[in-house]
């Protein structure tokens, strides 16, 4: 949110506070503002300049340290499971009538959801789309509008809402990035993934995996 105010801030005062003999499609940098700006305006670009660097670093800080908490939950998650694997074993060791500990786990039930309907929940109460979708296996179907990697060199397809400055956030899985190079941005998309919240005013989505439609 903060890099959203810096940004439009910045347009906002390129467009009304240039000089009458500068163009609207002029390039204005921090280097040329006092030039091609009035005084006020050449304060305003700067003030919003910090504004939107700050948010960037932000941004920046907060995915580490929710990556850093996603693998904590994950470890965790790990654990109880071994935990509760080793309780099985002895406890069919104990019964005749037991099941075999090799039985395996019933799948993943993918809750379908389209991009726009889980964008437009997020938007409407964040707290109440929590509830529904994070830590929730879903299904998500959308339209690709970028395919990229973040500073942790994670893979992550950014699928189209009807905010573009705020596309679904889906993070793929690390044996499923192999895909991500046979994605085209524009074509349609379907992910399988697990619900991570809302960033920056993105939903995110977690240990991703490209699916049928």
């Amino acid at each position: 949110m903060v890099a959203l105010i810096g940004f439009f801030g910045l347009f906002a005062v390129m467009a009304i506070c240039r000089q009458p003999n500068v163009k609207f499609f002029s390039v204005i940098t921090l280097w040329n503002r006092k030039q091609k700006l009035t005084p006020l305006g050449s304060k305003l670009h700067l003030l919003f300049s910090v504004v939107l660097l700050a948010g960037i670093a932000l941004n920046f800080a907060y995915r580490t340290m929710g990556n850093a908490s996603s693998a904590t939950q994950r470890s965790a998650m790990t654990q109880q499971a071994v935990d509760a694997s080793e309780n099985d074993a002895t406890d069919d060791s104990s019964s005749d009538t037991a099941k075999s500990d090799n039985t395996p786990a019933p799948p993943l039930q993918y809750s379908e959801v389209m991009a726009n309907v889980l964008s437009y929940d997020y938007q409407q109460n964040e707290v109440a789309a929590d509830m529904k979708y994070k830590g929730k296996p879903l299904h998500v179907i959308g339209q690709i509008q970028s395919v990229n990697k973040d500073a942790f060199d994670d893979v992550w397809v950014g699928i189209a809402t009807d905010n573009e400055f705020m596309p679904i956030h889906a993070t793929l899985a690390k044996n499923s990035e192999n895909q991500a190079a046979t994605l085209q941005k524009g074509l349609p998309v379907a992910v399988d993934c697990i619900g991570a919240g809302m960033e920056v005013g993105s939903p995110m989505l977690d240990r991703c995996a490209i699916a049928d439609q």
